[in-house]
């Protein structure tokens, strides 16, 4: 008994012997030699790194960017009370395994995870994409942007895995970020034109819109205001194809030129505003108002370039 009293007034303000933190004895020590021995061991603690990826996507923050902090304060008094705290069974049993085995500490961490989220924000972006719907386009069902599906990562999930991580001193493998994938809809989409509807050169004419474009592909080359058929004799709709062409065709019907004409069967056609043997010629006011008898009249100019650049084949898809 008296042993036992000696023993424990010998070490009163010290830990026990064969106590251990992290590995490092610190028997025999008071609490402030031990605060310089635990510091002194742990200073480098924080600087490792933990690894988290994302197929190509790799980031190696240290533990100090999450947040994560060695609390050891709280491993000291862990080791200073391990034999002298709680009852006398308790007491008796913990001074045992000392004598026996002896006590070891594990490190003790806190984790920040106001800063760990903070970390996480700014990865984020990285990974995520924003999902972007297929458009298609209304009048022809053709697929105007394929779009691509969306990807979010799933940050609770990920804050969960990072505490987990460290909550068992395992930085080497790698955590894996977990991510959702955004299916991407549809989006109908009323086009007034339809670029790459056709393969090479083809024009494009609104009858609503009261425009043409000329398409190489799906590049927009020109665009022009045009007159189309009246409601009494309407320009059909459909694709139709440049069939022949004449520098100053004439309308024996109606008794007028119709310069740079471009014949696209069933009597209708691109052609220049026109013109009477008189020499009057009809005037560019009406462009953008349907007033034709059924054909696609161009303006001065405008009608000549299209007459050059579009050859006999060329289509043309008239649309509303």
């Amino acid at each position: 008994m008296v042993g036992y009293l000696d023993f424990t007034r010998y070490f009163e303000n010290k830990i026990y012997p064969r106590v251990t933190i992290a590995g490092q004895d610190v028997g025999g020590q008071n609490k402030d030699q031990t605060k310089k021995i635990i510091e002194n061991k742990m200073v480098n603690f924080t600087d490792q790194k933990i690894k988290l990826t994302h197929k190509v996507d790799e980031f190696s923050p240290n533990l100090s960017d999450l947040g994560v902090k060695v609390e050891t304060q709280d491993m000291i008094e862990q080791a200073f009370l391990f034999g002298r705290n709680g009852t006398i069974e308790q007491k008796i049993k913990e001074n045992f395994e000392l004598l026996t085995k002896g006590y070891n500490v594990p490190i003790t961490i806190s984790i920040n995870q106001g800063k760990t989220n903070e970390y996480i924000d700014i990865i984020s972006p990285q990974i995520e994409t924003e999902v972007i719907d297929r458009k298609i386009a209304e009048a022809t069902g053709k697929i105007l942007d394929e779009g691509n599906d969306g990807l979010t990562v799933n940050k609770t999930d990920l804050l969960e895995k990072i505490k987990t991580q460290i909550a068992k001193n395992n930085f080497s493998e790698p955590i894996i970020i977990p991510t959702t994938t955004i299916a991407r809809g549809e989006q109908i989409i009323k086009t007034v034109f339809t670029p790459g509807n056709y393969y090479g050169k083809y024009i494009d004419v609104n009858l609503a819109e009261q425009k043409m474009i000329l398409f190489d592909n799906n590049i927009a080359m020109q665009e022009y205001t045009v007159s189309t058929g009246k409601w009494s004799t309407p320009t059909p709709v459909g694709t139709r194809y440049i069939q022949n062409k004449n520098p100053k065709a004439w309308s024996a019907k109606y008794g007028l030129y119709m310069p740079y004409w471009n014949g696209l069967g069933d009597g209708y056609g691109i052609h220049e505003l026109p013109e009477w043997p008189s020499g009057y010629k009809e005037g560019e006011a009406h462009l953008g108002t349907p007033v034709s008898h059924g054909c696609i009249r161009l303006g001065v100019g405008s009608a000549e370039y299209v007459y050059n650049w579009a050859p006999v084949g060329t289509p043309v898809y008239i649309h509303k």
